[in-house]
C-alpha cells in the first residue's frame, strides 16, 4: 500500500494549512452570531475564541500524531520508556 507522503512528499507541511481556514470560516460564523444575539454574543464569542486558539495550538500537533500513527510519514514509531 502506497502512503500519501509517497505520492506527494509536501503534504505533510500543506496539511496544516487546513486549521487556517478552519479558524476563518469559524471567526466569520462567530461574526455573524454576535450580530445576531447581541445580549449573549460576547460571552459567546469569549468561549469560541478561546476554544478556536486552542484548535489551532494544538490541532497541528495531534494531526502529526495522527498521521504517525496510520503510517502516512516515514516518521517510526518511538516508544517512550516506561
Amino acid at each position: 500500500m502506497e502512503s500519501i507522503l509517497e505520492t506527494n512528499p509536501g503534504s505533510i507541511k500543506t496539511s496544516k494549512l487546513g486549521f487556517v481556514i478552519q479558524a476563518g470560516v469559524s471567526l466569520g460564523l462567530l461574526t455573524e452570531v454576535f450580530g445576531r444575539f447581541p445580549e449573549i454574543g460576547v460571552h459567546v464569542q469569549t468561549i469560541l475564541i478561546a476554544s478556536i486558539t486552542v484548535n489551532q495550538l494544538i490541532g497541528p500537533i495531534r494531526l502529526k500524531h495522527a498521521l504517525i500513527k496510520v503510517g502516512e510519514t516515514n516518521i517510526k514509531k518511538v516508544r517512550l520508556p516506561a
